[in-house]
């Protein structure tokens, strides 16, 4: 376990709006079908539909924060609807829809449009393979159906219409690499290629069934999810052990047909679709079982889409603007410090978020820093949306004595922290920070009493969480004097707040001092009364106040102010 001496109490509060382990439900498009679900990174989901007939309409919305809020793209109106997106990175991607539209984005969803028409066909879906690579399949349904695929080596410079044959239209399509891939549609139909789509061959199908999507969790295996609509509806799920060659049936029942696939890992995944139809696995797709999103469904929802960015964040859309997004966060506890009130006495502090979860939340404690025996406060319940301040004053201690001590929630603890009961110890200790200028800031911190501490630095970040690391001067004490410890961090992000705290090795135990935070540059805005008034017109009137900076919430002069 890390250890860590503080002496004082340093509470980092901030707040956080996720839920965690549930679904939440949002409608952004205002009732019109989602198609496609992508995301990006963390929090950032992008959401393609429409309607398809009666003056087909294009939606294309985007998420930046796990749903929150909601950013439509300006080129939506009457178009032929979106049936699928895929990105090349974090900010550039293509959509497909029917009518044989392309569109594309370059900022990262916000914006849709320079769309094309390589050709007439539908178009069901588009995946990445190079940033440069893409592939787009469809066809024709009716009246003499055609499948239909398309390539792209130029990311959407130019599309080349790679196969267009007579037989059941295509709905997904898979590349392992530039060379391997499979496309998969309506009555069974499966197709390969070895050559990067030069040539395609079909694949035998152990049952006719129109198949909707295709994936794989490793070079082996792989699934085809879809079903059947003819007679009493039918959901199947076909699986392959050998990179394709060969497919058996997993599973073919009575049921919603089912319309996407998507694995968060090797091992947990989900299926998607109709009869508001979500399966979970949790051992590679060996076994599918049903998972309830809302209490509210009644069963005759219709699920289109699904992806997991991992097993912690996902989303599903489907009709009618059905949109379900998935958070899983654990508990969040922190040890944040102790404040040592007398030789038998101590505060202990701590930060949780249980993310809207019930949570039993205690610290432990012991003179043995392997917890050989330990004492527990009792146990107090939270349930929180955002980082609150959990203390405890302990009394009785053993004065003279270092103790070992962590926040706990279940199996899930903070680090492991120290003090000790009296006043003639050594120091190891976060200091206040300066603010230097507008894109400077000094961390500082004090070192006395220990004989050798190596490996100083400081940790920080932009949350509590930290993240980074940046070398400290001393780096490296060698006797019991008292050392100044200061880092400078330099270009920092305008207007942002830095969370910070010194660390370092004592006898190969790692000890830690409080996280402390230290304000960038705040620009304080003023609105003044307005003048030339008149029925029709006034003169609005704003002043910058000057630059503010912030310590712990307490407002500092400026540089070169005095306080």
């Amino acid at each position: 376990m890390k250890k860590g001496l503080l002496l004082f109490c340093s509470l980092s509060v901030f707040v956080l709006t996720m839920k965690a382990q549930q679904w939440s439900s949002y409608n952004p498009t205002a009732g019109f079908d989602i198609n496609a679900v992508d995301i990006l990174k963390p929090g950032h989901i992008v959401i393609g539909g429409g309607r398809e007939k009666y003056d087909s309409v294009q939606i294309m919305f985007t998420t930046p924060d796990y749903g929150v809020t909601w950013n439509e793209n300006n080129h939506d109106g009457l178009a032929s609807w979106n049936k699928s997106v895929a990105f090349a990175d974090s900010v550039n991607g293509y959509g497909v829809g029917y009518q044989g539209r392309i569109i594309s984005t370059n900022d990262a969803g916000a914006n849709w449009g320079f769309a094309v028409f390589p050709t007439t066909r539908n178009l069901n879906k588009v995946v990445n393979v190079t940033p440069l690579l893409y592939y787009a399949v469809g066809g024709k349904q009716s009246n003499g159906s055609m499948q239909t695929i398309l390539k792209t080596i130029n990311f959407g410079t130019s599309w080349s219409v790679i196969y267009d044959a007579p037989g059941p239209w295509l709905k997904s399509v898979y590349f392992f690499d530039v060379a391997k891939g499979f496309a998969v549609g309506d009555s069974g139909v499966i197709l390969a290629t070895l050559n990067g789509g030069s040539s395609w061959a079909p694949v035998v199908t152990p049952v006719q069934r129109d198949f909707n999507a295709i994936t794989f969790i490793n070079a082996d295996t792989g699934y085809i999810a879809g079903g059947s609509q003819t007679g009493p509806s039918r959901r199947t799920i076909l699986r392959t052990t050998d990179g394709g060659a060969n497919w058996i049936t997993l599973s073919d029942t009575i049921g919603g047909v089912l319309n996407d696939i998507s694995f968060a890992d090797s091992a947990e995944g989900y299926i998607v679709g109709d009869s508001a139809t979500v399966l979970k696995t949790t051992d590679g797709g060996q076994t599918w079982t049903s998972q309830q999103v809302s209490s509210s469904l009644t069963g005759t929802e219709t699920f289109r889409a699904v992806k997991f960015y991992n097993k912690n964040f996902g989303t599903i859309g489907g009709k009618s603007g059905a949109l379900y997004v998935y958070t899983g966060w654990p508990i969040d506890v922190y040890t944040l410090g102790a404040k040592v009130m007398d030789s038998i006495t101590v505060d202990l502090y701590a930060s949780v978020n249980t993310h809207g979860l019930p949570g039993s939340i205690k610290f432990t404690y012991s003179t043995d820093s392997a917890f050989a025996t330990y004492f527990s406060t009792p146990v107090e319940y939270f349930n929180t949306d955002t980082f609150l301040p959990f203390s405890k004053q302990i009394n009785y201690l053993l004065p003279n004595t270092w103790y070992y001590y962590f926040v706990q929630n279940g199996t899930n603890t903070g680090d492991t922290l120290s003090f000790y009961t009296g006043f003639n110890f050594p120091v190891f200790k976060t200091l206040a920070g300066d603010v230097i200028d507008s894109s400077d800031l000094r961390l500082r911190g004090d070192i006395h009493g220990y004989a050798s501490v190596t490996n100083i630095i400081f940790e920080y970040g932009t949350t509590p969480f930290l993240g980074n690391i940046i070398a400290a001067s001393p780096g490296i004490v060698n006797d019991t004097a008292d050392y100044a410890v200061t880092a400078l961090l330099t270009n920092v992000q305008p207007y942002t707040l830095y969370y910070y705290r010194m660390r370092g090795e004592v006898a190969g135990d790692t000890i830690y001092g409080d996280i402390y935070f230290v304000g960038n540059l705040f620009r304080v805005l003023e609105t003044l009364p307005a003048n030339n008034i008149s029925d029709t017109s006034a003169v609005l009137i704003g002043a910058e106040q000057g630059l503010k900076a912030v310590y712990r919430g307490v407002e500092l002069p400026k540089p070169g102010e005095k306080a």
